[in-house]
C-alpha cells in the first residue's frame, strides 16, 4: 500500500522514524501541540510545520558518530597497481571508502539526531536516537 509522502523521508535510516512520518504526518492535533508548548491541540494561530521544515531539521541535525579521524574513512585498493598506504600519501592504486567505516556506517547505533530537533519536534521521541550536545543519549523506545 503507497501513503502519499516527501521522497526524502524514504532515505531517512531509522525504520521508526520513517514509517512514523510517512504514515502520520502531519498529525495536525500533535503537531499544533508541540509547536504551541501545551497540551491543548485546539490553538488558533499556530503555524504547522510542514514535512519538508521537519525532514530539513532532521537532514541538518544528524550525523555518523565516527571516533576516528577521517583519514581512516578511505584506503588505498592494494590489488590496484600496487597502491599499499592508507591516505593521500599512497601511490599508485585506487583509493576507496574503507572496510571499517562502511562496517561502522552500516550499524544504525552510530548515527544520531541532534536533540534540537527533539526539542523542537518533541512527537518524534522514541523513533530515532538523540545525542545531546553534552554526550547523553535518547534511544528508541520499545
Amino acid at each position: 500500500m503507497f501513503v502519499p509522502h516527501i521522497s526524502a523521508f524514504d532515505f531517512l535510516p531509522w525504520p521508526k522514524l520513517r514509517d512514523y512520518l510517512i504514515a502520520h504526518h502531519p498529525p495536525a492535533s500533535l503537531v499544533a501541540a508541540s509547536v504551541a508548548g501545551n497540551a491543548n491541540p485546539n490553538t488558533p494561530n499556530v503555524p504547522l510545520p510542514t514535512s519538508r521544515e521537519i525532514m530539513t531539521w532532521i537532514v541538518a541535525n544528524f550525523h555518523v558518530d565516527w571516533p576516528y579521524g577521517n583519514d581512516r574513512i578511505f584506503e588505498w585498493d592494494h590489488n590496484e597497481r600496487g597502491g599499499s598506504e592508507r591516505g593521500l600519501q599512497g601511490v599508485g592504486g585506487a583509493r576507496g571508502i574503507s572496510r571499517e567505516f562502511l562496517e561502522h556506517v552500516r550499524e544504525l547505533g552510530n548515527w544520531t539526531v541532534n536533540a534540537e530537533v527533539l526539542r523542537k519536534f518533541p512527537f518524534l521521541a522514541g523513533k530515532c536516537l538523540f545525542a545531546e550536545m553534552a554526550g547523553g543519549l535518547t534511544s528508541p523506545s520499545g
